[in-house]
């Protein structure tokens, strides 16, 4: 699923009413990828508790890229019980920091990530070793 198209140029808003009912409308059994590209959903602090991941069952690929998702929506999310089912995890072009990238490799033993991209990300040299010591090459820093 994509929330962006071309007949829709702006990003549907994952605070709106429509980003909502989405997730409300589950469960979504064979839906494996969600891609939130650009929805803005880093301006509500909680962004993703309102997302019921147990409605996503199959979900394994997730694109959170160009969100301004911080560092505490990255904590919420290793801490949420989609954590466990990810294999694909993009969080490129979101400010997020150290304090992320050492919350993702502290829940690496949780983790069945084959690929992470932090890319274009405030990640300094402590989250860089963090998650290459726990990743190794299936962490796409630059």
């Amino acid at each position: 699923v994509e929330m962006q198209s071309p007949r829709r140029p702006e990003p549907v808003g994952l605070g709106d009413a429509f980003g909502r009912r989405f997730s409300w409308e589950g469960p979504f059994d064979r839906l494996r990828r969600l891609n939130l590209e650009g929805c803005r959903i880093g301006a509500v602090l909680d962004a993703l508790a309102f997302l019921d991941f147990d409605a996503f069952p199959s979900l394994t690929d997730l694109d959170l890229s160009g969100n301004d998702i911080t560092d505490d929506v990255v904590q919420e999310l290793v801490s949420s019980s989609l954590w466990p089912r990810l294999t694909h995890l993009v969080l490129g072009g979101n400010p997020i920091g150290d304090e992320a990238a050492v919350a993702i490799a502290d829940a690496s033993d949780r983790s069945r990530l084959q690929y992470l991209n932090v890319r274009f990300t405030d990640i300094g040299v402590r989250g860089q070793q963090a998650l290459l010591s726990r990743f190794g090459g299936k962490v796409d820093l630059f």
